[in-house]
C-alpha cells in the first residue's frame, strides 16, 4: 500500500501526497488528543484513518481518482462540520481551507462545481440551523467567528474556481496546439512517405534501365559490371522502401534490411548454389549508416559470387552484433580467399568498402582463413 510507483500522473501524485499527509497528521492528532483527554475527537481520528486506509487500498486496486477524491472531500468536510457544530472549536474552521483546494486539484471542473455548490448549501444550512438554536451553539453568536467562517469558505471555493478556470483555459490552448501539431505531423509524414516512395521508384527505374543494357551486352565481364551496379543502386533503394513502410523516418531495423538485400544479391550466382547464414541482432541504425552497411555487404557478396567459389557450393555467413560500445560486422565465405597483394589493391569495390567503413567510424580487417574473412568494428554516426 502507498507505493509511490503506483501514482504516475500529476493528479495521482497529488492524491498520494494527500493520503500521506492526512495519515501522518491524523496519527499525530490522535496521539495528542489521547494525551489531553479528548477521547471523542481521538475516536473520530481513528475512524478517519481507517477510512483513508481503506481508500488507499481501493484506489490502488481500481485507480479511480474521482471516487477517492470525493470520499476525501466529503469525509473531511463532514468531520469538520461535526467539530464546529458539536464541539465548538473555532480554529477548526481554518482546516476547511484545504478541502475545496484539494478537490480542485484532483477533480474535473464539472464534478468540482457540482460538489462545491452542494458543500456551500450544506454549510449555510447548518449555519442557519445553528442560528435558529443559539442556545445550543453559543459560539455562533460570535460575529467574528461567523465572519471568519464565511470569508474562509468563500475564499477557498473562489480559489478552486479560479484554479479550474485557469487550468481549463490552459488545457483548451494545449489541446488546440496539440491538434495543430498532430495535423502538421501527419502532413509531414505523408510528404516524407511520398518522397521516399518516389526516390525508391526512381532508383528502381535506374536499375530497370541498366537491366535493359545488360541483355545486349557482348561480354560476361560487361554483364557482371552492369549487374553489380544494379545491385549497388538496389541496396540504396531498399532503404527508401523500408522507410516508406515505417512511421519512424530516422531509423530502420538492420535485420530486415540485410535479409532483403541478401535475397536480391544471391540470384546473381547463376551456376553455384549459395547457402547464406545470417546472425543479425535487431539493432536500429540511422538511414546513412544503413546505406553504408548495405554498400559494404553488397560489395563483399558480389565479389564472393564472382570470384570466390569456382564450381563449389558457396557458403556465406554474415554476423552483425553489438559488443560493448561498438558494433561488429563479420563477413565470411568458404571460397579461396585473397592474397596479401589483392588485399592491398585499389579496386573500385574495395575503395567503396573503405569509404563506407570510414563513414561508419570503423576499422577494416581482411584476412584469409578457410575462406575470406572481413571484419569491421565500428561505432556508427549515431545521428
Amino acid at each position: 500500500m502507498l507505493n509511490i510507483k503506483h501514482y504516475q500522473t500529476v493528479k495521482e501524485k497529488f492524491l498520494y501526497g494527500y493520503f500521506v499527509g492526512f495519515l501522518v497528521g491524523a496519527s499525530i492528532g490522535f496521539m495528542v488528543r489521547l494525551l489531553v483527554g479528548q477521547y471523542i475527537i481521538a475516536f473520530l481520528d481513528i475512524v478517519a484513518i481507517a477510512i483513508v486506509l481503506w481508500l488507499v487500498y481501493d484506489y490502488e486496486k481500481r485507480r479511480d481518482v474521482v471516487f477517492s477524491s470525493l470520499v476525501l472531500f466529503w469525509m473531511i468536510s463532514l468531520f469538520m462540520f461535526y467539530y464546529i457544530y458539536h464541539l465548538g472549536y473555532d480554529i477548526t474552521i481554518f482546516q476547511l481551507l484545504p478541502i475545496p483546494i484539494a478537490a480542485a486539484m484532483t477533480l474535473d471542473t464539472k464534478t468540482y462545481k457540482r460538489h462545491s455548490i452542494l458543500f456551500i448549501l450544506l454549510f449555510f444550512m447548518l449555519m442557519a440551523y445553528g442560528f435558529y438554536h443559539k442556545e445550543h451553539y453559543p459560539f455562533l453568536q460570535d460575529s467574528k467567528f461567523v465572519a471568519q467562517s464565511f470569508i474562509i469558505i468563500m475564499f477557498s471555493f473562489a480559489a478552486g474556481f479560479v484554479w479550474h478556470h485557469t487550468i481549463n483555459k490552459f488545457n483548451e490552448e494545449l489541446q488546440e496546439t496539440n491538434t495543430l501539431l498532430t495535423q502538421s505531423n501527419e502532413e509531414k509524414t505523408a510528404l516524407l512517405k511520398e518522397v521516399h516512395h518516389r526516390v525508391k521508384n526512381n532508383l528502381n527505374m535506374m536499375t530497370s534501365i541498366l537491366g535493359l543494357q545488360e541483355e545486349p551486352s557482348k561480354t560476361e565481364e560487361m554483364r557482371l559490371f552492369i549487374e553489380q551496379n544494379r545491385l549497388r543502386i538496389k541496396s540504396i533503394a531498399l532503404v527508401h522502401e523500408l522507410l516508406y513502410k515505417e512511421s519512424d523516418f530516422k531509423s530502420i531495423s538492420i535485420h530486415e534490411y540485410i535479409q532483403n538485400l541478401v535475397a536480391h544479391i544471391v540470384p546473381m550466382s547463376k551456376t553455384n548454389p549459395i547457402k547464406t547464414t545470417l546472425k543479425i541482432e535487431d539493432i536500429i541504425f540511422n538511414t546513412d549508416d544503413i546505406i553504408h552497411l548495405g554498400i559494404i555487404i553488397n560489395e563483399l557478396m558480389t565479389n564472393s559470387l564472382k570470384y570466390a567459389f569456382d564450381n563449389n557450393t558457396g557458403e556465406i555467413n554474415i554476423t552483425l552484433k553489438r559488443v560493448d560500445n561498438d558494433y561488429v560486422l563479420h563477413y565470411k565465405d568458404n571460397g579461396k580467399g585473397i592474397d596479401e597483394k589483392e588485399e592491398k589493391s585499389e579496386g573500385f569495390g574495395l575503395d567503396l568498402i573503405r569509404l563506407s567503413c570510414e563513414h561508419l567510424n570503423g576499422n577494416l580487417h581482411i584476412y584469409t582463413k578457410e575462406g575470406l574473412h572481413t571484419k569491421i568494428i565500428f561505432k556508427g554516426t549515431g545521428s
